[in-house]
């Protein structure tokens, strides 16, 4: 009696483990990205945020520099690469205050910021190739 309690017990703790083990996983990352999708992320990402810089020279509306950003930072998310992290993400901190600063009416701040982001992608993109 005591040994086959042992071993149900053990049964319903392998089994239990086991179930909840391969039901978890991380939401929303991508996994294994292929070549072609960073590379599409990387330049997709750095002519959205040269097409901004052009927008912001060219004096355009808020909503459309806004709306620049925001495809910038959403391509940008795709962006898994582990040495790609500092560039990437001094980046993206240059652009989210270029967001502020548009939102506040300070397009000579916010040209500023996205000029440094812009060359931060490019750093970025450089790395990624030269790899």
């Amino acid at each position: 009696m005591f040994f086959t309690m042992k071993f149900f017990l053990s049964l319903i703790i392998v089994t239990t483990l086991g179930t909840f083990a391969t039901t978890s996983s991380a939401a929303g990352k991508i996994e294994n990205a292929t070549m072609e999708e960073v590379t599409y992320a990387i330049e997709t990402t750095l002519k959205y945020a040269e097409e901004t810089l052009e927008a912001l020279n060219n004096n355009a509306d808020k909503e459309t520099i806004l709306d620049l950003l925001r495809k910038t930072k959403q391509i940008a998310k795709e962006i898994e690469v582990t040495r790609l992290g500092p560039p990437k993400m001094k980046a993206s901190a240059q652009m989210k205050k270029a967001r502020f600063a548009v939102r506040k009416d300070e397009m000579d701040k916010a040209k500023e910021h996205v000029e440094a982001g812009v060359k931060h992608y490019q750093v970025l993109r450089k790395r990624f190739y030269d790899f």
